[in-house]
């Protein structure tokens, strides 16, 4: 047997179980000042603080319930690729749900297809732009709640947003 494979067979097993294990581990036990670098609103990169990834990602996994959401219930994610999409992913992870991403670039059609499909009962979206582009997708699908991750106004789906 290879040597390298040989210290992967001795490597002692890692305490946590389950990827949610891991993530709320690190979650708790990150001491390092900055978690990750993000976009900044005014262009380049911010450093986001372990401190504010680990806020905002368990005030979100404590606000799903409140959501009437239960283990193995979808959530649909429509926006592109950006921190508040992993902190919505990582807070479905934490409550057992089960994150339904969407591309942003979907025709309003596989939007539908992909919600009908999912029965995603809650739909998170960029902006209120991308609400409005796939309205009709969202009012004929299971969605319960619309959120969108940047204030701004509301768009009238049918559904509360």
């Amino acid at each position: 047997m290879a040597e390298s494979a040989r210290a992967v067979l001795t490597t002692p097993q890692f305490e946590h179980e389950t990827v949610t294990e891991v993530l709320l581990w690190r979650l708790l036990n990150d001491d390092r000042p900055v978690a990750y670098h993000a976009e900044a609103p005014q262009g380049g990169f911010r450093p986001v603080p372990a401190s504010e990834a680990r806020r905002e990602t368990l005030a979100l996994a404590a606000a799903l319930p409140g959501l009437g959401l239960q283990r193995g219930d979808r959530v649909a994610i429509l926006a592109a690729t950006r921190h508040e999409w992993v902190r919505c992913d990582m807070a479905n992870l934490l409550c057992g749900l089960v994150t339904v991403g969407i591309y942003p670039t979907c025709t309003v059609e596989q939007v539908g297809y992909i919600l009908e499909h999912s029965q995603a009962r809650v739909l998170i979206v960029q902006d209120a732009a991308a609400l409005s582009r796939v309205a009709d997708a969202v009012r004929g699908s299971a969605v319960e709640a619309v959120y969108s991750m940047d204030a701004g106004p509301a768009v009238d789906v049918g559904v509360p947003v």
